[in-house]
């Protein structure tokens, strides 16, 4: 049990990670400049063809004092915020670019100084690159935990959907908001669950768990709030729905659970209970209203919906 909840993480930290290499962290963090940043490259060598052409028009041409400028534009193209590939090959234009102006305007006596600069602006190119890899490289190992940290503090590893915690501060906010009105709690058991338990061991009950999650995640729509309450028992919020229609809609899904048999444990059923939210009602008193109705549905011989 805990191997898979391990091996769980595991793979979803290789996930974040490997959105975070994709996505590049420098270019995350200006997320709403992402399509700017082509233009941002372009602009850094617009910059440095200007300041050649402004040193083409001089009488005298001291290549040696163009070096560090050249190289101050290189520092600058890995210092502003861009994707790293972006940078080094705005960087690498400039190199090759101030190498062929200064060949442009020397004689062969200054050959071998221009073969020095060239040395040293590599050095500083090849330098800032893999600096500004690294620290990219950190980044993305940090934003990748971080978004692991946050999706493990807000869901159910077993099941992958949202966790109680979670839940009640969704719940808490429709509430504050009142954007969702109406709107109704589904509060879901799976029937005899501890005799699946008792009779198939554990890891099939493990795998009715995760196989029951799936199919009602499928059958809900994206906007409904589906989280793991605890144990077998589930709830979902269905946002401006009255408690007709979420009836309808909990029939629907106790008819779906049933028609889809989970491996060794063969038919599984659901008990649902139903309640629409009542106006300035507490949330724990909306919650309990539904589970209320779900004992009831219990009670009167399971895999059934009470409203």
């Amino acid at each position: 049990m805990e191997y898979k909840h391990e091996r769980f993480i595991l793979n979803k930290f290789c996930e974040f990670r490997n959105r975070a290499v994709e996505a590049n962290f420098r270019a995350g963090k200006f997320k709403k400049f992402a399509r700017a940043l082509p233009i941002i490259t372009l602009a850094e060598l617009a910059l440095f063809a200007i300041f050649l052409l402004n040193l083409c028009r001089l009488d005298r041409h001291d290549t040696a004092l163009h070096f560090m400028p050249a190289m101050l534009f290189i520092f600058a193209v890995f210092l502003i915020p861009n994707l790293w590939k972006n940078s080094l090959i705005a960087a690498c234009i400039i190199w090759a670019a101030y190498l062929i102006f200064c060949a442009a305007f020397q004689g062969a006596a200054e050959f071998t100084p221009l073969i020095q600069r060239g040395i040293y602006l590599s050095i500083c190119l090849i330098s800032c690159a893999f600096f500004v890899y690294g620290r990219d490289s950190s980044e993305r190992k940090l934003f990748a935990a971080e978004q692991l940290m946050e999706f493990v503090s807000i869901t159910d590893i077993l099941t992958g959907i949202l966790n109680r915690n979670r839940f009640e501060l969704v719940l808490s906010r429709w509430i504050k908001n009142g954007r969702h009105d109406p709107f109704c709690l589904l509060f879901l058991d799976i029937d005899n669950f501890k005799k699946v338990n008792d009779q198939f061991g554990h890891n099939v009950g493990d795998h009715v768990l995760v196989e029951t999650t799936k199919i009602i995640s499928e059958s809900i729509r994206d906007d409904d709030v589906f989280a793991r309450w605890g144990g077998e028992e589930f709830v979902i919020l269905f946002g401006c729905i009255n408690i007709e229609l979420a009836t309808v809609l909990a029939e629907r899904l106790r008819k779906i659970v049933e028609n889809n048999p989970c491996g060794k444990a063969g038919k599984i059923t659901i008990s649902i209970g139903v309640a629409e939210y009542r106006k300035e009602e507490a949330i724990q008193d909306f919650v309990n209203r539904a589970d209320e109705k779900m004992y009831e549905a219990k009670k009167a011989g399971k895999n059934r919906v009470i409203s």
